[in-house]
């Protein structure tokens, strides 16, 4: 019989039983989560999703946090899509310039909440990322454009659409918000998505819909049904935009690492904003397209006011240091980091021994099965003691950082901090301006034009040709 994971451990544990009873207490719940460190929280969590279901939102302390708390949640429920909401800019809580992989992250989430089912989603974000407005998911569904294979679509309507959307004509799509008609072929680079679509027409009917690589023009798969999602930066009115928290799923319970520090954050973004927007307006040009010369600070951001009156009607789980919530029930459980070994292996082995006579069960989580064959050969070799080797539950996922739960009976150590490696977040990369500038120049390509090919020399650039490939036609 295989070993309980670290999830079915906790999904059992009477701490997490206590926390899912007080969720459904009316008005709604506040709950202090006390001694969670490491990635201690994000196992909570997920062995509450996986114990409870529901919707989740999680405001950690800023960005970086937030991005190895979704990396922790990615790890331990490998089937499920969490949901990323980042700030718009390049940086935090600075908006002279927008990210447009951002963009895609913030659209993509909405995109979501405006089709929610009842699995419930669970969803990462940071202050600098609240304090910004975001469409309400039912405007933004009502603003969706879907084309599904075998139906008919008309090129003049599409293009009307698209247009309104705030898309533009290129000759190629390489960025989020091109579209190219070129007779019975359609590219679309959707704001809710990582990659373009290809829609092949026979006739007034849809043949084919492919998504596709915009650098080297490659189709990647073949799909039933495109999504065509708006620019929700620019495309929608004050009154079809919300705060973020208004759009959770009903339900939704609200993790916050410090409530305190959420409001600070806020009040600092609204003085930057409006520092920011009057600098602007005072040297502004009649072609001037910044966000905050072209819409008011209601229009884009919101208030601390106003997230506190939306905090009011949701349960809340605080997991920071300090309860800030008035009245807040502590959960109280204790976990401690993992140790420092120093890359001292008979200390690990010692560690891992101990452990056991106290009778904590070991997981080791391992950023792959190399690691785990790395571990299984360091403890055979050295054994250490009686000679034996440690006993461990080997796991071929990352966390972000170990911790040692005495009341659960367990430790979970991480191989990077054994190690002593440098452990770094990983987020969804959608667009890339470095790939889209190959594109940009291949636009302006005329047929005729002189071209330099790595393995050919000097030709004539004769444009795009549908060619036969494998079986199959692609444009090239």
């Amino acid at each position: 019989m295989d070993k309980p994971t670290l999830l079915d451990r906790y999904r059992s544990d009477a701490r997490i039983q206590q926390v899912i009873s007080q969720l459904q207490d009316s008005p709604p719940a506040r709950l202090h989560l006390e001694g969670l460190v490491g990635s201690a929280a994000a196992v909570v969590a997920a062995a509450m999703y996986r114990a409870r279901g529901g919707s989740y939102c999680f405001v950690l302390h800023d960005k970086e946090e937030a991005a190895y708390f979704l990396n922790d949640l990615q790890s331990l429920l490998e089937r499920k899509d969490v949901l990323f909401i980042p700030d718009s800019f390049k940086q935090p809580g600075r908006f002279d310039e927008v990210n447009a992989n951002n963009v895609l992250l913030r659209t993509e989430a909405v995109n979501r909440l405006a089709n929610s089912n009842t699995r419930g989603e669970l969803i990462v974000t940071y202050p600098e990322a609240l304090f910004e407005r975001i469409v309400s998911p039912a405007a933004l569904q009502h603003r969706t454009l879907y084309i599904i294979k075998g139906e008919k679509l008309d090129t003049d309507f599409l293009m009307d659409v698209l247009v309104e959307s705030g898309f533009h004509p290129v000759d190629f799509v390489y960025e989020p918000g091109q579209f190219s008609i070129r007779g019975g072929i359609i590219d679309v680079y959707s704001f809710g998505n990582d990659l373009p679509y290809r829609v092949e027409l026979f006739g007034d009917t849809v043949e084919s819909i492919r998504v596709f690589e915009p650098e080297s023009q490659l189709s990647t798969r073949k799909i039933a049904q495109v999504t065509i999602v708006p620019n929700i930066q620019t495309e929608f009115d004050q009154e079809r935009k919300q705060d973020l928290l208004k759009s959770l799923p009903e339900g939704t319970a609200l993790w916050l690492s410090d409530a305190r520090h959420l409001l600070d954050v806020l009040g600092v973004c609204a003085e930057k904003a409006v520092a920011m927007a009057k600098a602007l307006n005072a040297t502004k040009t009649p072609d001037d397209q910044h966000l905050l010369v072209r819409y008011s600070f209601e229009q884009l951001f919101t208030t601390q006011q106003e997230v506190l009156q939306d905090i009011a009607s949701l349960p809340v789980l605080e997991i920071g240091s300090e309860a800030r919530m008035p009245g807040a029930h502590l959960v109280k459980f204790g976990t401690r980091p993992q140790p420092s070994f120093n890359k001292n292996f008979e200390l690990l082995i010692s560690d891992l021994k101990r452990n056991t006579n106290e009778g904590l069960d070991n997981y080791l989580y391992c950023s792959n099965a190399r690691q785990i064959e790395r571990f299984r050969q360091i403890f055979t070799d050295l054994k250490s003691g009686d000679g034996e080797p440690p006993a461990y539950q080997p796991v071929a996922a990352a966390l972000s950082a170990g911790f040692v739960d005495t009341a659960a009976r367990l430790a979970a150590y991480t191989d990077h901090q054994v190690f002593e490696r440098y452990h770094k977040y990983s987020i969804k990369r959608g667009y890339s301006r470095s790939e889209a500038l190959t594109m940009k120049a291949l636009r302006e390509l005329s047929p005729g034009d002189y071209v330099t090919l790595i393995d050919h020399g000097v030709g004539t650039y004769s444009g795009l040709e549908k060619i036969e490939v494998n079986g199959h036609v692609q444009e090239a």
